[in-house]
């Protein structure tokens, strides 16, 4: 520095002096040992680190917890939805409804409109036959969907003399037949030739048996099937109708002539399967026509509509994978839920929410379970199929029923997934809001359900012994409490009431809106409103300190900016 500073006339000065000073200087005192005191940190500010730490730990896992749940939520429905089209399913069912129900291809009778024994032979050999064509590939007069196997007519008979009324001989009444009201386990088991009159041994094989012999569940396996009188069987005496329409009706005709159907007749059933390849989908149809022993007849119909193919495309593959996922997520969380059991039994159990773990564990156990179960009936049915060349009568109730198991179980799984979000969302103060009220007041709405359920009771059983007899409504007792149910949201029938009792009518309408509708709801109202206003005012004082969005921003800043 003094060096170059000699070179400069008097006049001249060097512009990095000052500079070149501050670091000699600097280098001079580095040289020099150093001696630094930190003063240790307080107590206070070790506990506020502490605890943040142990928030942003808590909030950590809550998003860990929220990614994996949101992950789980999505292969849930993926595997719920993923082989199933609902709208599809109900355009072909109202279909099927639009021929074989309501007749719109054909100017025959509709089978709501069925009321005697000669309009049911007049359905099944006009309506029944005129919507399929073909004689060995029988197919629906819409040109979509083909019959699988054959149709079945099956008839369940009570037995004779099956009732015991104590003034059944008055009258002069003791040379006339008696025919109960049908009830399963009453039902004829016999075998008959050409009539209901001569009773003949069972036949040797399953070749000899004819629409006169008896054949019980196991042979025909079938399960038993709930109609609206009763619950039937699913034995009985069966007749598949031929393939060939012609050779059909002369059978159909046939079986008229010898009274086929008499007065100890209870149940008739139509049974067949459709299938549309263009939608992959199959549909069982069930028609139930109930004869009463006091001679009305009542038809009913069911029709289930569902995908039994699974996996024969590229995204229903796809689905398969998330259902190797949806397995691996149900056996850590049973892991992980048995963990926790095993720490602390009485602390997993205080807790409400593991109630709703368990619900969705068996549910999902329960839904492998009957899936696998849904796997061997599909495939023995199509084996079945197969191996008939489709020439006989082949029942897919059973697998389609085991479908629509599997469809339960998995909607009250969707529904429990679903409610569980609420338990995530318990780090934000205004979501835990209604969970926090109900809790409140859950000792006040138990009170609350006793008195509902009293007065339900109460009105249901009045309202069935009056109008039981006069409104279809109020036929019996489960009906009446539905009906009820409905009348308090609002759907109500006055003049059905008033023309069945024109003073007991009016007066029950008006008394149990009154009770219900005013007097209940304002009480569900008030308790439901004083504890929401208590919650809120204890939670008004206290601090969220868990800020899952500012702890997600935060960590977005750092990520950005770092």
């Amino acid at each position: 520095m003094l060096t170059i500073i000699s070179f400069l006339e008097d006049n001249e000065e060097y512009l990095h002096k000052r500079i070149i000073e501050k670091q000699t200087i600097w280098e001079e005192t580095k040289r020099e040992p150093q001696h630094y005191y930190i003063p240790p940190m307080s107590n206070n500010v070790i506990q506020k680190i502490q605890h943040r730490l142990r928030l942003q730990n808590i909030m950590r896992e809550a998003w860990r917890e929220i990614f994996m749940y949101v992950l789980f939520v999505a292969i849930v429905f993926l595997t719920v939805h993923g082989h199933r089209n609902p709208l599809t399913s109900y355009m072909f069912s109202q279909t099927n409804i639009n021929m074989f129900i309501d007749a719109k291809y054909t100017d025959s009778i509709k089978f709501d409109e069925i009321s005697s024994r000669s309009e049911f032979w007049k359905y099944t050999q006009e309506t029944l036959l005129d919507n399929i064509e073909g004689d060995r590939l029988i197919q629906t007069i819409d040109g979509t969907s083909y019959i699988l196997g054959t149709i079945r007519l099956r008839q369940v008979r009570s037995q004779r003399d099956a009732c015991d009324l104590p003034y059944y001989n008055l009258y002069g009444l003791n040379n006339r037949d008696c025919t109960a009201s049908y009830w399963m386990g009453y039902d004829d088991t016999g075998c008959y030739n050409q009539s209901w009159k001569n009773e003949v041994p069972e036949p040797d094989s399953p070749e000899n048996f004819t629409e006169w012999s008896y054949q019980s569940s196991w042979q025909l396996s079938l399960t038993p099937f709930i109609g609206n009188q009763a619950t039937y069987p699913g034995s009985g005496f069966v007749l598949e109708i031929p393939l060939n329409k012609t050779a059909a009706k002369m059978k159909l005709l046939e079986l008229e002539k010898q009274n086929w159907i008499d007065e100890r007749t209870r149940g008739l059933f139509i049974e067949f399967t459709l299938y549309n390849p263009n939608e992959n989908l199959f549909s069982v149809l069930i028609l139930l026509v109930e004869f009463t022993n006091f001679a009305a007849i009542l038809p009913m119909y069911q029709i289930f509509t569902s995908t039994l193919y699974y996996y024969s495309d590229g995204f229903e593959i796809f689905v398969a994978v998330c259902e190797i996922m949806f397995i691996m997520f149900i056996l850590s969380y049973t892991y992980f839920e048995i963990k926790k059991l095993s720490i602390d039994v009485k602390a997993y159990f205080k807790d409400s929410w593991c109630f709703m773990e368990v619900g969705i564990l068996m549910l999902s156990y329960a839904a492998i379970g009957i899936y696998i179960q849904r796997i061997i009936a599909v495939n023995s049915i199509l084996d079945q199929y197969k191996s008939s060349d489709g020439q006989s009568f082949l029942s897919f109730y059973r697998a389609l029923s085991w479908d629509y198991s599997l469809q339960y179980v998995l909607g009250a799984l969707v529904t429990f997934v679903i409610v569980k979000f609420f338990k995530l969302l318990r780090f934000n103060k205004n979501m835990v809001f209604l969970s926090k009220t109900l809790h409140e007041s859950r000792s006040m709405l138990s009170g609350f359900a006793m008195i509902v359920a009293v007065c339900t009771a109460a009105f249901g059983t009045f309202t069935f012994l009056v109008f039981g007899s006069h409104l279809k409504d109020y036929s019996s007792l489960w009906k009446t409490i539905m009906t009820l149910f409905n009348f308090v949201l609002g759907v109500s029938d006055y003049y059905g009431l008033l023309a069945a009792n024109s003073t007991l009518g009016p007066l029950f309408f008006f008394f149990f809106s009154l009770f219900f509708q005013y007097i209940l709801m304002t009480m569900l109202l008030a308790i439901i409103i004083t504890s929401f206003h208590f919650v809120r005012n204890r939670e008004r004082g206290r601090k969220n300190e868990l800020k899952m969005l500012n702890y997600l921003y935060d960590k977005w800043k750092l990520l950005v900016y770092s």
